[in-house]
């Protein structure tokens, strides 16, 4: 059942995704816009309800879309793009848990939107903490007071604030700074390495 709510998601994102033409875009002005907000157009509402029906009606398993299946699309697509929980926010998730059990009758009737609204929020956090990292890595670090980064954060609450969130981003950054200093790096290459990173 897994994989097969894994291959309905992973569908309904590749036919979803047309915020905008990489040729078009790079004979304008040679870059993608990943701040702008994607959104299905006309053609992709039929083609997610046309892959639905085959899914379900034809794969040797034939699965029943339930509200059990919805949870756990909804659980991938939330975890295939924050893992960690270093994106998002309580109230982010909270405003998503809405269409966690309707993520089937969706499917069937072709509506991407709360795919397109998750995923647009990922895309508005990301470039948010992309902007705190820029600026964050030319301010110096304090290495002489004690504090630890858990990388592993599957198992933890989401950050509350974007205060407590930029905080993590903070300590992570401190990490990966000193493991870069532990193996060499001077203070500038380190940043170098890490504004390359991310």
């Amino acid at each position: 059942m897994k994989k097969i709510s894994r291959f309905i998601l992973m569908t309904v994102l590749v036919i979803s995704c047309n915020a905008q033409s990489p040729q078009k875009l790079a004979e304008e002005n040679g870059r993608i816009d990943s701040t702008k907000v994607i959104s299905p157009n006309q053609v992709h509402p039929k083609l997610n309800t046309i892959i639905t029906k085959i899914l379900t009606n034809y794969h040797y398993t034939q699965p029943m879309l339930t509200d059990s299946i919805s949870a756990m699309v909804y659980d991938n697509l939330v975890s295939s793009l924050d893992i960690n929980k270093m994106y998002f926010l309580q109230k982010d998730i909270d405003s998503f848990d809405k269409y966690k059990y309707s993520f089937d009758e969706n499917l069937l009737d072709g509506n991407l939107e709360p795919a397109f609204e998750i995923f647009n929020k990922y895309k508005e956090r990301m470039n948010s903490i992309m902007e705190f990292i820029v600026q964050r890595l030319h301010h110096e670090f304090v290495y002489d007071i004690d504090e630890s980064y858990e990388p592993d954060r599957k198992e933890v609450n989401w950050a509350v604030t974007d205060f407590e969130l930029n905080n993590l981003w903070r300590k992570r950054l401190k990490n990966e700074m000193i493991n870069l200093l532990l193996n060499g790096k001077d203070t500038e290459g380190a940043i170098e390495v890490l504004e390359n990173r991310y």
